[in-house]
């Protein structure tokens, strides 16, 4: 009986833990989105404006210092609502 009762301990142990990486992993793959998703846009914007305005680096540039701004403001709302969560979470 002892030993059925520690293979449903592992089990949960287990689970626990595959959930807490799935948990990181997504993590980290949203917030690399967050950042790639602007910086890409921003910079091909930026391509295609000093392609058009013939203005060699200026647009470009500028896309990536807006697509800078645009992430870390985007990563800020994201981190802040986790920790929301997790502080909801600890309440309960």
């Amino acid at each position: 009986m002892n030993n059925q009762s520690d293979n449903n301990t592992d089990k949960n142990k287990n689970t626990a833990s595959n959930a807490a990486f799935s948990s990181a992993f997504a993590l980290g793959w949203e917030m690399g989105y967050t950042i790639t998703v602007p910086l890409v846009l921003f910079a091909l914007l930026g391509r295609f404006a000093d392609k058009y305005f013939s203005t060699s680096p200026v647009f470009l540039l500028t896309g990536i210092i807006l697509s800078i701004f645009v992430s870390v403001f985007l990563l800020y709302h994201k981190v802040k609502r986790i920790i929301k969560e997790q502080e909801e979470g600890n309440k309960t």
